[in-house]
């Protein structure tokens, strides 16, 4: 029977109450089950088996599964309507803590609620869920709420989100396709190999002396997939198993994504993408008067990879001792050369913000264009290595077959 661990959590209520207490569970995963099956919606847990220095105070894998994206971008949505509805924040807010339209999001709604009753800003109060909300968004709606345009900003967020959305579901319908063909390849090859070519062995091997050397190698492989099938398979799902335990670090996944960027289609698409992202979120804080140094920064961060937050750090300090706002973020390097150009132009016709949206426009079409041609290029190229694998094989098992007719000729 697995050990018990005693666990100190936080959690959300239906109601929206923060509640702190013990629980016993198996492990991490087996708590936040638990909290669920109340109602609840896990937000840190502590193990109190574990050496205080040793405790860490993380999000449960449950929470992180069920909070997605899109349900932020709904949850934005659906306040944005309620306040552009002319009904109070705190009056939207409890209808969206209700399970039936507030969905997954309805605890923190009802968190947020707590929150502003208790005194709080609605940014101050979106400030204890970072792990949701970016900062510029916050900022965003902090600027707002001083200057009363709270409603129009949110529906501003909510659409930059739905275009993101949007953008990311036909990225991800885009390779479906491509990762379809490529799996059927490695499917299609294995079942030959496994299946197909042992009918073939003992008839090759007696009768023909100097075979394809390639069906020769084939014929090995397939008896070692078929003897060691449990192996292979065993080694193939700790493979996979390792390589998620890997990938659950941010530091690993930054490293690993640092190497995919040196690629050289990848790397022009992040850096489209990253100035799209840029950019839309320059020309809101501009628009709605953040200082310009400030919302390079925060933009920054929103794109930030690795060294990029500092990048953008720098930048802001430039514009601070006077320096343009196209100069300082040319010195970047990591914006697009025709952007910097928009935004120099903005900047000297007083239109920056409005420059800088329609440029995110821009290069968002371009990141669709450039994930298109991806996929045209790679449905073929799938196409082609399928017809040559089935084609070699079975050339290798007809020139067999030939030289056998030969013989008993």
């Amino acid at each position: 029977m697995m050990a018990m661990k005693s666990y100190r959590y936080k959690a959300v209520t239906e109601k929206g109450a923060v509640i702190e207490a013990k629980l016993d569970a198996a492990d991490e995963q087996d708590l936040a089950r638990q909290i669920d099956r109340r109602g609840m919606i896990l937000i840190s847990s502590v193990s109190l088996n574990e050496h205080p220095s040793s405790r860490q105070t993380n999000l449960s894998l449950l929470s992180l599964r069920r909070l997605q994206n899109k349900d932020v971008t709904e949850f934005l949505r659906n306040l944005s309507a309620l306040l552009n509805a002319s009904i109070r924040l705190d009056q939207a807010l409890d209808m969206l803590s209700q399970k039936e339209f507030g969905g997954v999001m309805s605890g923190i709604a009802a968190a947020l609620r707590q929150s502003i009753l208790s005194g709080e800003s609605l940014s101050d109060a979106l400030s204890h869920h970072e792990h949701l909300f970016a900062q510029p968004m916050i900022a965003l709606i902090a600027i707002s709420e001083k200057s009363g345009t709270l409603a129009k900003t949110m529906t501003a967020l909510s659409e930059k989100r739905d275009r993101e959305e949007k953008l990311r579901q036909k990225v991800f319908d885009s390779l479906t396709y491509p990762a379809f063909l490529i799996c059927a390849v490695f499917a299609l090859f294995f079942f030959f190999v496994v299946f197909i070519l042992p009918q073939f062995k003992s008839f090759v091997t007696d009768m023909v002396k100097n075979a394809d050397p390639v069906l020769i190698a084939l014929l090995g492989l397939s008896d070692f997939l078929t003897t060691h099938s449990f192996g292979v398979f065993v080694a193939l799902g700790a493979v996979i198993l390792l390589a998620i335990l890997y990938l659950r670090s941010s530091e690993r996944r930054n490293r690993l994504l640092s190497v995919l960027l040196q690629l050289p289609l990848i790397r022009s698409v992040d850096r489209d993408y990253g100035t799209a992202q840029f950019c839309r979120n320059f020309g809101l804080l501009a628009e709605y008067g953040l200082p310009m140094a400030d919302a390079i920064d925060l933009a920054g961060r929103s794109i930030s990879v690795h060294d990029r937050g500092e990048i953008f750090s720098i930048a802001r300090d430039k514009v601070r001792q006077g320096q343009t706002v196209g100069s300082a973020l040319e010195a970047t390097g990591v914006l697009a050369p025709i952007a910097i150009r928009m935004i120099r132009i903005g900047e000297e016709s007083g239109m920056i913000a409005e420059l800088a949206r329609k440029t995110a426009d821009l290069f968002d079409a371009r990141v669709e264009r450039k994930f298109q041609q991806f996929v045209d290029l790679i449905g073929p190229i799938a196409i082609l290595l399928v017809s040559l694998l089935v084609g070699g094989l079975i050339l290798s098992i007809m020139t067999a077959l030939l030289s056998v007719n030969q013989l008993v000729g």
